[in-house]
Formats: C-alpha cells, sequence, structure tokens
C-alpha cells in the first residue's frame, strides 16, 4: 500500500510539475529576449534561496542549462550563457565541469572575450588546476589562432606542474609561432636533454619533436639573417653577391652559418634567395616506436 501511495504521489507531483514547466516557459517566451533568462536569480540571491546547499543548486542549474541551452535565439544566446553559467560557477567556484562547458558554449560561436573569461575565473578559483589551463591554451592556439594569449595559458600549465612536458612542448611551439624563436629555442633544448636517453615511446617522441622544431628554428634564424645580410650588400652594390662568401669578406656577416646537417645553405644569386637543401632525419630523431 505504502509503494502504492508513493507512486501516486511520484505521478501527482509530475503531472503537477510538467504544466508548470510548460506555462513557465510560455510565460518567458513574453518577455523581451534579452531578459528571457533573467528569471535565474541572481548569483546573491541564489545563495540565499539555496539555503545552504549551493552545490545542489549549482548541479540542477548547470543541467538545466544544458538542456535548454539551444532554445534561445542566437542574438541573446550568449548574454543567457554568461549570466547562467556566472551563477552556477558563482554558488561552486570550484566546479571545473562548468568552466569547461561554459568556454565550449563560448567557443561555438567563436565568442573568444567570453571564452577567456570562463576559463580566467575557473583558474583563480583553482589554483593548482591544470586542465583549464590547458583548455584555453589549446583554443587560443589551435582555434584563435592567437599564439601569444596560447604562451600565456601554458605558462600557467607549466608553471603549476612542472615535470609534465606537455606544457613545456605547447609553450615551445607556441612561442615559435609568436615568433619568439630563441626562448622556444631554449624551451625545445630543454626538452630534448629530458628525453635524450629515454626509452619509452613518449620519450622517444619528446625526443623527435623537440629535434625537429629546434632544426626549423635554426634554418629560420640563419637563413633570415642571411637575406638580411644579402639586401645590405644588394643596397651598397646594387646589385646581389655573387656568392655568399662575399657576406662574410666585407663584414655583413662574422662567419657564415652552416645548416643543422652542417652543409653550407643554397644561394641564388639571380633573386637573392637562400634555402636549405637538407633534409631533416624523421626516422633517426623519432626511432623506432
Amino acid at each position: 500500500m505504502r509503494r502504492l501511495l508513493g507512486l501516486l504521489l511520484i505521478i501527482s507531483l509530475f503531472a503537477a510539475v510538467v504544466p508548470l514547466h510548460r506555462s513557465l516557459y510560455a510565460l518567458t517566451q513574453t518577455y523581451p529576449d534579452d531578459f528571457r533568462s533573467y528569471y535565474i536569480p541572481d548569483s546573491a540571491h541564489m545563495e540565499v534561496l539555496s539555503l545552504g546547499y549551493k552545490n545542489f543548486w549549482a548541479d540542477l542549474i548547470f543541467i538545466w542549462s544544458l538542456l535548454y541551452y539551444d532554445y534561445y535565439n542566437r542574438d541573446v544566446r550568449y548574454t543567457y550563457l554568461e549570466r547562467t553559467f556566472n551563477v552556477i560557477t558563482d554558488l561552486d567556484p570550484r566546479y571545473r565541469e562548468a568552466y569547461v562547458m561554459g568556454a565550449l558554449f563560448a567557443f561555438m560561436g567563436q565568442k573568444w572575450d567570453l571564452l577567456y573569461r570562463f576559463e580566467d575565473k575557473g583558474l583563480l578559483a583553482l589554483p593548482k588546476d591544470t586542465v583549464l589551463a590547458y583548455d584555453a591554451g589549446t583554443y587560443a592556439l589551435f582555434c584563435e589562432k592567437n599564439s601569444e594569449r596560447a604562451a600565456r595559458y601554458f605558462t600557467i600549465g607549466m608553471e603549476r606542474d612542472p615535470n609534465r612536458t606537455l606544457f613545456k612542448k605547447l609553450l615551445a611551439y607556441s612561442l615559435e609561432k609568436s615568433g619568439d624563436l630563441q626562448t622556444s629555442r631554449q624551451f625545445w633544448s630543454d626538452i630534448y636533454e629530458e628525453n635524450k636517453e629515454g626509452k619509452t615511446p613518449e620519450e622517444k617522441y619528446y625526443r623527435g619533436v623537440a629535434l625537429r622544431n629546434l632544426w626549423d628554428i635554426k634554418v629560420t634564424i640563419d637563413t633570415e639573417a642571411l637575406k638580411k645580410a644579402v639586401d645590405g650588400y644588394k643596397s651598397r652594390h646594387g646589385r646581389f653577391p655573387a656568392t655568399l662568401k662575399a657576406l662574410e669578406l666585407e663584414g655583413f656577416v662574422k662567419a657564415l652559418p652552416l645548416d643543422p646537417d652542417q652543409k653550407p645553405y643554397a644561394y641564388d644569386a639571380k633573386d637573392g634567395s637562400v634555402s636549405c637543401v637538407s633534409h631533416f632525419d624523421f626516422k633517426a630523431a623519432f626511432g623506432q616506436w
């Protein structure tokens, strides 16, 4: 009998809640678009209404937001998103999943400033967390194509977990993409030294990646320096030098650099171009996995 009464109670509550939800949803459709999400109380009121169960209400609003996020028009979706996810993370500042999902929704609309506001708020609330640093850095590097911003987040990740080579690798790559070749080369050198005697597939991978990027950076630095010297020679003489050796003889370079394979760089006197003809040996660098 008790089970039957309990079942009837649940059915009754469900029957009451469904019409209530439909009525509430219909009511929100009458609001101006910019305010349809604002029937969610703000953080200060929610803290009072939660009656001490802030984590529970954070979970509840989080689940609700995932279910009903797409109901909102695109023009006002991100107003709704920022308000709702700020309420969630104000109720539970350590709610990492909320920061991650908020950033993901912002990414879907390429709302970069909003995305990083979520990530920065999470990093401040979770001072030992590295997931959010990785999350923000990868968005910046691979999606927004902002290597300088990516370097900032990967630096945070590396500072929080100095023993994780992944952050050092991503930081080195971000610095390389942003044009800070000298600092990037130092990080790649560190990664190589840390893994040069390694036997595991992961260590071999990092060693190979480091060698590949050290190769590319040296070629870039050398060819840019040589091209600058070639242009200087042309400015002085009105023509390109016949050979690169002329740059050394006239003091445009102290000594002609060799490529990573210890071979001279190729030079075309017709257009003044400098290039590397050696090829990186992937097999030797990465070994057998």
